[in-house]
């Protein structure tokens, strides 16, 4: 199954052949065939491609070309505010109960004694 990788190209062997490795990693991981490059791949250019593990190693199956800078600068589009209605009203409708009594100063409840 394929999968995407960053990939550094570290050097050029001959005309067709490059040798690879991880972006970050320290020792080329394996070789790529020129084909695949886009044109003006050098030495030390970070890469997308598409590799595939297999029993010799990793293989490199297409490669994309380097993301390129965006001149301007990328902005977030802001709208604004749809107009909303007024909340409506949160008071209670009134109540046809009492209004609790107050406890007592202590703050303990009446209780029937029990005995």
């Amino acid at each position: 199954m394929a999968r995407r990788l960053e990939i550094e190209l570290t050097s050029k062997v001959d005309d067709e052949t490059w040798t690879w490795r991880a972006a970050g990693a320290r020792q080329p991981k394996g070789r790529l065939a020129g084909k695949l490059l886009h044109k003006g791949a050098k030495v030390g250019d970070v890469v997308r491609a598409e590799v595939e593990d297999d029993i010799e190693g990793i293989a490199v199956l297409s490669v994309l070309p380097p993301k390129t800078k965006r001149v301007e600068p990328e902005l977030l589009e802001i709208f604004a505010p749809v107009e909303r209605q007024p909340p409506a009203p949160s008071a209670a409708p009134p109540s046809d109960r009492k209004p609790r009594a107050r406890a007592k100063e202590s703050g303990d409840r009446a209780r029937p004694d029990r005995g």
